[in-house]
């Protein structure tokens, strides 16, 4: 039995990662339509990029809630990081939101 029932209401997947964000910096970043709802990491991500706002130092916990494990992450700015944990991720394992967010 899946663990996850929420679905980001903007690109309509699984969200797996659990995170909390400033709420002022939550309503900067997200939509006003959406920002009661759930949206995942990989829209906040993009949205933000969109906007340029560094939000990484605001997140107060980040965690990958799969099937079989639960993973807590460290974040880090991609402003801030060198290139070198890129690579340990192959590209092909990595899930990408949609390229152009519907808003």
């Amino acid at each position: 039995m899946p663990l996850y029932r929420q679905y980001c209401k903007i690109c309509k997947r699984p969200d797996k990662f659990d995170f909390n964000l400033p709420s002022a910096l939550w309503r900067q970043i997200i939509p006003e339509k959406y920002q009661s709802s759930v949206v995942c990491l990989y829209c906040v991500d993009e949205l933000a990029a969109m906007k340029n706002i560094d939000y990484a130092a605001h997140l107060h916990h980040l965690y990958f809630a799969g099937e079989r494990a639960v993973f807590k992450f460290e974040p880090a700015s991609a402003l801030d990081a060198n290139d070198s944990y890129r690579l340990a991720v192959s590209p092909d394992t990595r899930c990408r939101a949609p390229r152009s967010l519907a808003l």
